[in-house]
């Protein structure tokens, strides 16, 4: 059953340290950007994870060795670089965030930083312009807008954008995300205070179902996109996410591992 915790305005600044903090399990296979890495096995217990499309590459572990080494063999020259795991998040030599290891044992790697390779993505695709929705005065946008820079406090998501990943169950083959914490690939879903009250409405009319549906649909489309990532739903009150969270307790399919944390909405001065 996913996490359902409150924070109080005073640890606001703490949402992207939380998300990095979900449990996590020693790593094993590796995702590179979707793509499912089994790592062989040498010589007993070292792991070697050899990266697609680039065969100078590789990252191993040794034999009761905690710390990833990443080798270029291209420039035999060129020592090892580390990589640290520190409660599931990996860090290179400087402290940047370089991954992050998955509840599964998987982890998503920003070989980009790792490498220095130009050409590849990041834990998170570029963000698009979002759906059409309610408009850049409305409060879910407000809202959005007030978490974004808690999420990414460096390099806050632009308003109005959104990340879009390909989803194998949705209709049109991809699904939006609200926010993608740049670091560690934690894909987030707001749903504002004027969220539950659009429920609470539907509940006095036969539109409940509806909107149920409509969760439902946008959650499954969204944990199919989102793989092995976490995914965490951020609300403006308890009673919303109250709600929500026992509609996915109640429908299952792999929706119990959805997150809440509970962000109540700051108008700034």
């Amino acid at each position: 059953m996913g996490v359902l915790q409150r924070a109080s305005t005073s640890q606001l600044v703490d949402v992207a340290q939380w998300a990095l903090q979900l449990t996590s399990d020693a790593a094993a296979p590796v995702v590179f950007f979707q793509t499912l890495l089994t790592p062989t096995v040498a010589n007993g217990q070292a792991h070697i994870i050899p990266i697609p499309g680039h065969p100078n590459l590789m990252l191993f572990l040794g034999s009761g060795e905690t710390v990833w080494k990443a080798f270029d063999h291209s420039d035999p020259t060129a020592p090892p670089k580390p990589l640290f795991d520190s409660n599931g998040v990996l860090t290179n030599e400087h402290g940047d965030i370089v991954g992050k290891i998955l509840p599964s044992g998987r982890a998503l790697l920003d070989l980009g930083q790792i490498f220095n390779l130009r050409d590849q993505p990041g834990l998170c695709p570029k963000p698009e312009p979002d759906k059409y929705g309610q408009g850049p005065g409305s409060a879910s946008r407000l809202y959005e807008d007030f978490l974004k820079p808690l999420i990414n406090p460096q390099a806050p998501t632009p308003p109005g954008l959104a990340y879009w990943l390909a989803s194998p169950t949705a209709t049109k083959g991809v699904v939006t995300f609200d926010d993608c914490q740049k670091g560690s690939g934690i894909l987030f879903e707001f749903k504002s205070e004027g969220y539950g009250k659009m429920w609470a409405n539907a509940e006095k009319s036969t539109f409940l179902p509806n909107v149920e549906a409509d969760l439902l649909t946008q959650s499954e489309n969204q944990l199919s996109a989102a793989g092995d990532r976490p995914v965490i739903y951020i609300c403006g009150d308890e009673n919303t996410a109250t709600r929500i969270r026992d509609l996915f307790v109640r429908k299952d399919q792999g929706r119990e591992r959805i997150n809440f944390l509970v962000v109540p909405f700051v108008k700034a001065h």
